[in-house]
Parts: structure tokens; C-alpha cells; sequence
């Protein structure tokens, strides 16, 4: 995924979600953020694996209460992340193994 990809179609949750991530891992938490909240704001709040992305991210830029809420939410929707519900317990980010 690269970033011309995202910028070619800005509107794909999907493409936007897969770029912040690439940003998570890499570290820049930052920038991941403002792609992630580009997914959640086209549609990515309709997918559990986005809503968890972006708990981990804000949990990162240091939003524990956001990071939280989308995490809850992520288990809402039915999420089956094994570490999800660690994350909410702990109120940490926990990689997956």
C-alpha cells in the first residue's frame, strides 16, 4: 500500500486504514492518526479491525480515553482480536503475537 494509492482514491476506508497502519508500524503515530481518523470518518467505523486500529493508535499519540472507547467499541461490534480485551483491562496497547 502506498501512499499513492491512498491519495488516488482518499475516500477508500479500507486503503486509508491499511496506510495508517503501515505508519503504526513504522512509528509515526502522529501521521497514523490523521489517516485513521480519515478511515473512521469514511466509513471504517463500520469495520471492528479499523475501530481497533484506531484504538491503538490513539492509545499511542497518548489518548488513553480514546483509545479506550474505540477498543470498547471494537468489542461491541464483535471484534475477535485475542489481545482486545487485554487492551481494555491493562488500558494499554498489547501487540499481537
Amino acid at each position: 500500500m502506498s501512499y499513492r494509492t491512498v491519495k488516488a482514491e482518499p475516500g477508500n476506508a479500507t486503503y486509508l486504514d491499511t496506510y495508517a497502519w503501515i505508519l503504526f508500524e513504522k512509528g509515526n503515530y502522529a501521521e497514523a492518526r490523521l489517516y485513521i481518523d480519515d478511515a473512521m470518518k469514511n466509513g471504517g467505523g463500520q469495520s471492528e479491525d479499523v475501530v481497533e486500529h484506531c484504538g491503538d493508535i490513539y492509545y499511542m499519540t497518548g489518548d488513553v480515553d480514546g483509545a479506550l472507547k474505540y477498543w470498547k467499541q471494537a468489542l461491541d461490534m464483535g471484534c475477535k482480536s485475542p489481545k482486545l480485551k487485554e487492551k481494555i483491562e491493562k488500558k494499554k496497547y498489547i501487540p499481537a503475537d
